[in-house]
């Protein structure tokens, strides 16, 4: 389903860019406007210079860049562990992306959508009150972890919608991560 893809992705960059403002507006207000990691300077003749201390923006995105993916399905995998099923990870090439997934084994609609929220909300609700702690780094690293981890989870928001429309007692079966079946209830 190319088109879905492509409106996920509009849906992912729309969530990044307000998931930045909101998150940076109340980073400032927990920091002040000095946190700030990048300074902008127009200079004469309109000339912007772009200046960031490599500390604050730099390792923290990085930081936050290799480990939000990861850290995001493994919780999607502890929940399914949690459940009882026997979870697979691995790298999809094909689309660039980690996984945690319970491939040939039925999985209910009701253990899906808690799998499914559990990074967004678990990261959300660790990295919140850390960008109210005064070093910048930690704060900072908090900001891009947020960030990545919203603007990311919408596809799992998306697939959330779809799994909530169906009937309770719904299952699924994954054969591979191109091919899965969906059983509703009769």
């Amino acid at each position: 389903c190319r088109r879905g893809a492509q409106l996920d992705s509009a849906i992912a960059i729309v969530v990044t860019v307000v998931s930045t403002v909101v998150y940076g507006w109340l980073l400032v207000q927990l920091q002040g406007p000095e946190v700030l990691p990048v300074v902008f300077e127009v200079g004469a003749e309109e000339q912007i210079t772009i200046l960031f201390n490599l500390t604050q923006t730099a390792i923290p995105l990085l930081f936050a860049f290799l480990t939000v993916a990861v850290v995001h399905e493994l919780l999607h995998g502890v929940v399914f562990q949690r459940y009882g099923y026997e979870v697979s990870y691995g790298v999809y090439w094909r689309f660039g992306a980690v996984y945690a997934a319970v491939f040939h084994q039925f999985h209910s609609r009701e253990h899906n959508l808690r799998v499914g929220i559990a990074p967004l909300a678990i990261i959300t609700v660790l990295c919140l009150p850390l960008l109210a702690v005064p070093q910048p780094v930690i704060a900072t690293t908090a900001f891009f972890v947020l960030v990545l981890n919203t603007g990311g989870a919408m596809g799992d928001a998306y697939a959330l919608w779809r799994f909530y429309q169906m009937p309770r007692g719904t299952v699924f079966y994954d054969i591979n991560m191109d091919n899965m079946y969906v059983f509703e209830p009769a």
